[in-house]
Order: C-alpha cells, then structure tokens, then sequence
C-alpha cells in the first residue's frame, strides 16, 4: 500500500510541452512531450477515448509528475481512425514505446505507462509483449477485460487506482489475482469514478507518481 504524503515534493525546472509525431505502421501518432529538468523516468498516458488535449485534466495529472522528475508523454490514438479494437490500438504504443527507447534525448529513461479506462487495457497488452521497455503499469480507473490474454504475461508491476466504488474496487481484485507478485490496488476513499471531487485527482496523481519513483530503474 502506498501511503499518500504531506510533504511537498522536489523542486524542479519546468519544462513547455513540445508536439512530437511519431511514426507508427503506416501512420503516425502525435503527442506532446514534457522533459522535465533531471528527469528519472518517463510515463507514456494512454487514452483511447478522445484526443489528449480534450482531457485537461490529463496536463494537470502530467504538470504534477514533473514535479517528481517524472517525464511525461500525452499521446493521440485517434491516428487508428477511431479504432477501439485493442490490439490494434497496441501494435499503435509499441510504435511509440519503440521510438521512446530510441530517440536519443529519452532513450535513457525508464519507461512506465499510465492507462486510463480502456487505456489500461491497451497498455498492459503492449507493455506485455516480448522485449517490451516498459517497468511499470499505473491504470486509473481500468477496464482489464480486453487485456485478458496478456495478464498472465505481465511480468512488471502494476499499481490500480480506483475511487470508492464497489464494483470498481472487486473488479480490480478481480484482475489483481490473475497477475503475478508486486502488483497492488490504492484505494482514493474520497473519489468517485470520475475522481472530481476536490483533492482526489491531485491524491489519485500523487499515488501514482510515487509508484513510477519507486519502479522505474535507470537503464
């Protein structure tokens, strides 16, 4: 269990996102990256339900990593031409992982991915693929069942994050016992679904960014 903290992390540099487009297959995917001033690892968002800069919320979530030392790349799926299907959507993230370990000025970064609702799925499914560079899964507010295939692949550490909802919560437990060790569930006691209310999604970022610290190991 990762415990939530009063002290107030780092000081850092802050760094302007700058538009990447990634080739990917036969397209390509845009995104906007943030290279934080000694960054210790980098967390690709995935999303598959609207552009990245639809979700401001999102920049927030990613304004906050930075302040851990946490680069952050806000990806678009939308190149797949509204595709849900999610081994589609992660043949799409490998593309975008692979340049990641490539592409000199993040290359030395330990990679991690932060899924939100389907986004998890499709995270999982390309992080666990063979010769993935993913370290570590947060997925926020999750839905698995498409990732059905890949959990007994998964090797790394996943951390899920759910409001205080019933259904959500035995969901993940559900899915939490299919996956092996050093995985675990962080419970928002004051969130909704939506994580809304105030507070929530700054503790909700916060847990997750101090999982990515603990996780992601330099190359």
């Amino acid at each position: 269990m990762i415990e939530i903290s009063t002290n107030s992390p780092p000081a850092y540099l802050h760094a302007a996102p700058t538009p990447v487009t990634i080739p990917a297959g036969k397209g390509t995917v845009c995104g906007d990256l943030v290279l934080p001033n000694g960054a210790t690892g980098l967390v690709l968002f995935v999303r598959v339900d609207g552009k990245y800069r639809d979700y401001p919320n999102d920049r927030r979530v990613a304004d906050m990593f930075a302040k851990y030392k946490l680069a952050t790349l806000l990806i678009d799926l939308s190149s797949a031409g509204g595709q849900r299907d999610v081994r589609v959507l992660a043949d799409l993230l490998v593309h975008v992982l692979r340049w990641l370990h490539e592409n000199p000025a993040t290359a030395h970064l330990p990679l991690g991915c932060f899924g939100i609702d389907v986004g998890a799925a499709v995270a999982l499914t390309a992080a666990g693929l063979p010769e993935s560079p993913v370290q570590a899964v947060v997925a926020r507010d999750g839905q698995f069942e498409p990732a059905a295939e890949s959990l007994s692949r998964i090797t790394f550490p996943i951390l899920m994050i759910a409001g205080n909802d019933p259904e959500g919560i035995q969901h993940c437990k559900a899915t939490l016992e299919k996956i092996k060790p050093r995985s675990t569930l962080n419970v928002v006691p004051h969130a909704t679904k939506s994580f809304a209310e105030p507070g929530a999604l700054e503790d909700a970022a916060q847990l997750a960014a101090l999982w990515f610290t603990e996780h992601l190991v330099p190359n």
